[in-house]
C-alpha cells in the first residue's frame, strides 16, 4: 500500500530531475521519445514541459525550449495559489529569457539543420524502397510510364551545406521528344493569399455574373457562417472532403493579414500550412504523416552563406498559436507540436509553386513535380493557368492544353510538363527552380536564398562571371 500511496510523489521526483541527470549524462536526444510518450499521457503537467525546455536550449533549439517555456508558464499560471508551481514558473521564465537571448535563435552547432531534427525518422524514410515503390506507382499514372524515380548523390560542395549524401531524383524511362508532354499533375493543395476572389480549392479567380472567359461565376459555401468562395460545386465538394469541413465557418483573418504582409517571406506559406494542420486533424494524424507530403525534403538554407541570418520570422509563434485556436487544438497536443509547425514551414519553403496572379499571390503542392532536380539548363518547363511562364514557341502548345482542360472540366491549377529538347533513355531530367535567362549573379541569389544551394550545373560552370554572396544586412 505504502509503494502505491507514494507512486505519484516518485513520478513527480522524476518529472522535476530527470532532466538535470539527462543533461549530466550527456543523453540529451536519447531522452526526446520518452519525454514524448510521458506528455503523449499527462499533457499538461509543467513539469515535463519545463524539462524539455532545458534540454532544448542545452541543445541548441531554443525556438522549441521557447515554446516550451510558454507552455509552462500558462500551466502555472493557472493554479497561482501553489508554491510548488511558483517556483516552476520562475524556472520557466528563466528558460524563455534564456531562449531570447539565444544568438541568431540557434547554436553554431546546428546550423546548417533549421527545421530539421534528430528525433524526426522522417527524412531517412524518404529514400527507402517502400516509399520509393509508393511514389513510382503514383508517377505511373501521371506520366504513363514515362519516367522513373532514381536515387542520387549530391555533389560533396553541396553535401556540405544539407547534411544529405542521397536525394530523389527523376530520368527518363524511355527517349522523349522535343514538346512531348510526359507529366500532368493537380495541387495537393492549393492556396492564394486573398488579394482577390478566388477559389479555395483550385485558385480560379471568381466574378460575380457570368460570361468572363477565364473567370468562373462565385460559387459560396453551403454554410451562411462561411465567407469562402469556389467555382464550382465540385471543388465545393473536394475541399470539404480533404480539409474545409474543418475549417469552414472560421476567421481567418490574422493569418491573411500575415500572407499580405509588405515584405513577404516565408509568410506566402501561411495559408498552406492551416491547411495542412486542418487536414491533420481530419484524418487525426500528426501533419508531418500527411503521405502526399512526408517523402518531402526541406530548405536546407546555410546561414554560413547569409551571415549569421536565418530564415526565421518573429511572426511564427504568433502563427502557430493562432491555427491552433482557429482549429480548436490544445497547445499541449504533442502531434501538433511547435518543431511540427517549424519543418513544415521549411518544407513549403522548397517545394511551394507560384501560379496564376502576381507572384506569391496562388500558390500549390505538387509533390511528383517537386521531385525533379534543378539545373539552369532544364529540359523540361511547366506550363499552368497563367502564360506569364509561356515563351512564343510554347504559345500554340499552351491553347491546345487550355482548351483541353476547359473540356474535361479538370483543376484550372493543374501543371503539364512538356519537354524542351530531346531527352534519351535513362537521363535524368531537371527543372529549372528559378528564372534560367537571368544572370548568373541573380540565379545563384534566388537558388541560395530559397533553396540552400549554389547551382554547380554545366551553364553555371560555363559561366566566367563570378558569385558575391549578397549581404542581408
Amino acid at each position: 500500500m505504502e509503494d502505491t500511496k507514494n507512486t505519484p510523489r516518485i513520478r513527480k521526483f522524476f518529472y522535476q530531475f530527470e532532466g538535470i541527470a539527462t543533461l549530466r549524462d550527456g543523453r540529451y536526444i536519447s531522452e526526446w521519445n520518452q519525454y514524448i510518450s510521458e506528455l503523449a499521457k499527462t499533457p499538461r503537467n509543467p513539469n515535463l514541459w519545463c524539462n524539455r525546455a532545458l534540454i532544448c536550449l542545452k541543445e541548441g533549439y531554443p525556438k522549441i525550449a521557447l515554446m516550451d517555456a510558454k507552455r509552462v508558464l500558462l500551466l502555472c499560471d493557472e493554479s497561482k495559489d501553489s508554491i510548488e508551481l511558483q517556483k516552476l514558473s520562475y524556472k520557466g521564465r528563466y528558460y524563455y529569457a534564456e531562449a531570447l537571448l539565444s544568438p541568431n535563435g540557434i547554436s553554431t552547432k546546428l546550423t546548417n539543420e533549421i527545421g530539421q531534427y534528430p528525433w524526426d525518422h522522417r527524412p531517412s524514410e524518404r529514400i527507402s524502397a517502400t516509399v520509393i515503390k509508393e511514389l513510382q506507382d503514383r508517377l505511373d499514372i501521371a506520366s504513363n510510364k514515362k519516367l522513373k524515380i532514381v536515387l542520387r548523390k549530391l555533389q560533396p560542395d553541396l553535401v556540405l551545406e544539407s547534411k544529405v549524401t542521397i536525394h530523389l531524383g527523376i530520368e527518363a524511362n524511355q527517349d522523349l521528344l522535343f514538346h512531348e508532354h510526359i507529366l500532368e499533375e493537380d495541387p495537393f493543395i492549393a492556396g492564394h493569399n486573398h488579394f482577390s476572389d478566388r477559389c479555395e480549392y483550385c485558385t480560379l479567380e471568381l466574378v460575380e455574373t457570368p460570361g468572363h472567359p477565364r473567370c468562373a461565376v462565385k460559387y459560396p459555401c453551403h454554410n451562411n457562417q462561411c465567407k469562402e468562395l469556389f467555382c464550382s460545386k465540385k471543388c465545393y465538394k473536394l475541399a470539404m472532403k480533404l480539409y474545409h469541413s474543418i475549417l469552414c465557418g472560421k476567421n481567418i483573418n490574422t493569418i491573411i493579414r500575415s500572407a499580405q504582409r509588405d515584405h513577404p517571406g516565408w509568410n506566402q506559406s501561411f495559408i498552406l500550412v492551416l491547411k495542412l494542420f486542418a487536414l491533420a486533424k481530419k484524418r487525426n494524424i500528426n501533419p508531418l504523416d500527411i503521405k502526399e507530403i512526408k517523402y518531402l525534403s526541406c530548405q536546407y538554407a546555410s546561414p554560413f552563406y547569409c551571415e549569421g541570418h536565418l530564415p526565421w520570422d518573429a511572426e511564427y509563434e504568433i502563427i502557430y498559436f493562432e491555427i491552433l485556436k482557429l482549429l480548436e487544438i490544445s497547445l499541449y497536443d504533442i502531434k501538433y507540436d511547435f518543431w511540427i509547425f517549424i519543418t513544415l514551414m521549411t518544407i513549403l519553403a522548397a517545394n511551394v509553386f507560384n501560379g496564376e496572379g502576381n507572384s506569391r499571390n496562388t500558390l500549390g503542392i505538387f509533390p511528383l513535380t517537386s521531385l525533379f532536380n534543378h539545373s539552369c539548363d532544364p529540359l523540361i518547363t511547366h506550363m499552368d493557368a497563367t502564360e506569364r511562364y509561356i515563351t512564343n514557341d510554347l504559345i500554340e502548345e499552351y491553347m491546345k492544353i487550355r482548351k483541353k482542360y476547359e473540356q474535361i472540366a479538370c483543376n484550372p491549377f493543374r501543371f503539364t510538363i512538356i519537354t524542351l529538347q530531346h531527352v534519351k533513355k535513362r537521363q535524368e531530367i531537371f527543372i529549372s527552380y528559378v528564372d534560367s535567362t537571368d544572370d548568373k549573379q541573380e540565379r545563384h541569389t534566388r537558388t541560395l536564398s530559397n533553396y540552400g544551394f549554389i547551382c554547380r550545373c554545366c551553364k553555371c560552370e560555363a559561366s566566367p562571371q563570378s558569385f558575391i554572396n549578397p549581404s542581408v544586412c
